[in-house]
């Protein structure tokens, strides 16, 4: 029985504090729920974020802590999330076998035969993929192979040629243009259908489905995510969409203020809950963060054609908070707002689900949103355009953004759920010994600096070997800076790895109940790992308190080598250039005023007086920090913020 003491015994709001950050990958998303439940029983989750599948399971613990604060007994939100693995692995509606989880997923009338083809591969590889494909050819483009091959066969028996010695040519004939109808058939659909779909098969929403009742099996993604965010908020499940300023501040009294402690720091400004997305505009070849509050370049949106992306009780809420557009200062000739276009809401306003479902846009999969954005390439003197933007999946440019709410010296912890294919030598298996291989989570300082192989060489055939290939390099592209990150010292420590067999998440959107159950298990041990070893009062070695000294350890290792540098810079006497105390009092503002341009000199002499005293310390015997920090010691650079 636990005491006042016990997080468990706390109220919501005064619970200990902690981050999680949560990894793309389609179907694997099945590994979060009770993963939430599970750390949610220790801590209260103050910042959360993800990418793709990891940005639905945000937003939805994201909910689950408005309504945890907002109705503590009834704590629908977490009720909900445990009992969501049941309800993926229940019965859907399409086909035999078909769990739920496979029919959120329902394509357009033009694509489904194509996704009833790629469907009936999963799962399979070599001659039973070859042979599952041929069977699912008959009835979506069976029309096409069998027309074709009637039609060459007629054609060569009117000739004369399909008799006597000649009728097997004739049939193998008709055979090979049976199959390059069906790759034609399968083109136009991919370059009609699809592309007009917004480059994927399904939108997520069906027009019309609001009308079914919640939890009906029939619900399309969009439609039941965005119920499931307000249920869990413990809001009506067709009212008003949950909004960013309610996770901000979920209540109107003393709860959603920040904790005492923090007051008593100084901290002012606060979210209760502050979640973070990723998307990408693939237009524009750039990450998006969601709510995403850069004044440089404003989205707007079309109602009319969102319609086919997400329910009305989402389009009404957009429509109604959309703000009056105003060009940016700048823009000499700005822009007219288009008929039938609106600002998107601004971030306090902006739907969880929409922001979410932004970042869920698996390519191929689900189909990119269209937004719009000013065009900026028009010449200066020119009347700037609104051109379209396509936003896709958000782990086309990071995967796993760790990064979103670290700080040098962290107040709680951030955790991670990173998913990896199975380790070639240490198989996952259902004995004791083997067990464990499902998990990896340090229990060293010095552990979890080696890399993961993508092992491409070592498959059977060369061109499966220069696939293989060709995906690795696409993966280096795409993940470098998460892959290194996850190995540096203050963030190795925790982020639990769960490993994946084959078969487990990806796209294998048709995984039976047990593998299902399997993967639901997997990320709620592999949170309860994390929350033994960072909870308060945790004797573990690796505890927060350790993470705090390694952190510690490597702020003060990267400051001495920056500092040291800051140090040589101000002391030498660059020819031809003037001194940095005298470029102090140059405006870097147009129309600065006199009073803000001498605040700023002022900040900024004070600032550099400051850094000169730090920096003669830090020069002095250089490289003690850095040689004693943990491998490898992170560096401090200006990059965007995104």
């Amino acid at each position: 029985m636990s005491d006042e003491s016990t997080p468990q015994a706390q109220a919501p709001h005064a619970m200990p504090l902690c981050d999680m950050v949560m990894e793309g990958g389609v179907t694997s998303g099945v590994i979060y729920p009770k993963a939430v439940v599970e750390l949610a029983a220790t801590f209260r989750l103050k910042n959360i974020g993800g990418t793709s599948v990891g940005a639905l399971a945000a937003a939805v613990a994201a909910a689950a802590e408005v309504g945890r604060v907002r109705d503590p007994a009834a704590d629908p939100g977490f009720k909900r999330l445990a009992s969501l693995p049941d309800e993926l692995q229940a019965a859907g509606f399409s086909r035999p076998n078909a769990t739920r989880l496979f029919d959120l997923f329902q394509p357009e009338p033009a694509t489904r035969p194509l996704f009833n083809l790629l469907a009936s591969g999963l799962n399979l590889k070599g001659k039973k993929l070859l042979g599952r494909l041929l069977l699912a050819i008959i009835p979506n483009f069976g029309l096409a192979f069998g027309g074709s091959v009637v039609l060459v066969l007629a054609g060569l028996y009117l000739l004369g040629l399909a008799s006597g010695a000649g009728w097997l040519a004739a049939v193998l004939l008709s055979l090979l243009c049976g199959i390059g109808a069906v790759g034609f058939a399968i083109w136009r659909v991919a370059t009609g259908p699809l592309v007009k779909n917004g480059f994927g098969l399904c939108t997520g929403y069906v027009p019309g489905s609001e009308r079914m009742a919640p939890c009906d099996p029939r619900e399309p993604l969009t439609l039941w995510l965005s119920r499931l965010i307000n249920e869990c908020a413990g809001k009506a499940a067709d009212g008003d969409p949950l909004t960013f300023g309610e996770l901000w501040r979920p209540t109107d009294d003393a709860r959603s203020d920040p904790p005492d402690w923090l007051q008593a720091a100084g901290t002012r400004a606060w979210r209760y809950v502050d979640l973070q997305v990723m998307s990408t505009n693939v237009t524009h070849s750039r990450p998006y963060r969601f709510p995403s509050e850069d004044r440089d370049q404003a989205l707007f949106f079309k109602p009319a054609e969102l319609a086919a992306w997400f329910p009305p009780n989402v389009i009404e809420h957009m429509v109604r908070s959309a703000p009056d557009y105003a060009a940016q200062p700048h823009e000499a000739h700005p822009a007219t707002l288009p008929q039938g276009m609106l600002m998107l809401p601004a971030a306090r306003d902006l739907p969880v689900v929409f922001a979410a479902r932004l970042s869920l846009s698996f390519p191929v999969l689900l189909s990119a949103v269209p937004l719009y954005a000013v065009d900026f390439e028009e010449p200066h003197h020119a009347r700037r355009s609104f051109e379209r933007c396509w936003f896709s999946d958000g782990g086309i440019c990071s995967n796993f953004p760790i990064h979103l709410f670290d700080a040098p010296l962290p107040l709680w912890p951030t955790f991670g759920i990173k998913l990896e294919a199975e380790r070639k030598h240490r198989p996952i298996g259902a004995t004791p010994e083997t067990a464990d291989n499902r998990w990896f989570l340090p229990d060293r300082n010095d552990e979890g600096r080696g890399d993961s192989f993508l092992r491409f060489d070592e498959r059977a055939s060369g061109a499966g070997r220069l696939a293989g290939f060709g995906l690795g390099i696409l993966n280096a592209a795409r993940h470098w800076q998460n892959h290194m990150l996850v190995r540096a010292p203050g963030v190795r420590d925790r982020v639990v790895r769960v490993y994946l067999k084959k078969d487990e998440g990806g796209l294998n959107l048709n995984m039976p109940p047990p593998v299902l159950d399997e993967l639901t298990r997997a990320g709620q041990q592999g949170a309860a790992m994390l929350a033994r070893q960072f909870a308060p009062g945790s004797s573990d070695r690796m505890n927060f308190d350790n993470h705090r000294a390694v952190r510690l350890q490597n702020l003060t290792g990267v400051i001495e080598k920056d500092l040291a540098n800051f140090h040589r810079a101000l002391e030498a006497a660059v020819p031809g250039a003037r001194p940095w105390q005298a470029l102090v009092s140059t405006r870097a503002a147009r129309g600065e005023t006199d009073a803000a341009a001498q605040e700023r000199q002022q900040k900024i002499a004070l600032l550099v007086e400051q850094l000169r005293v730090l920096s003669q310390a830090a020069a002095h015997q250089p490289g003690v920090l850095q040689a004693q920090a943990l491998r490898r010691v992170p560096v401090i650079r200006i990059v965007p913020d995104i």
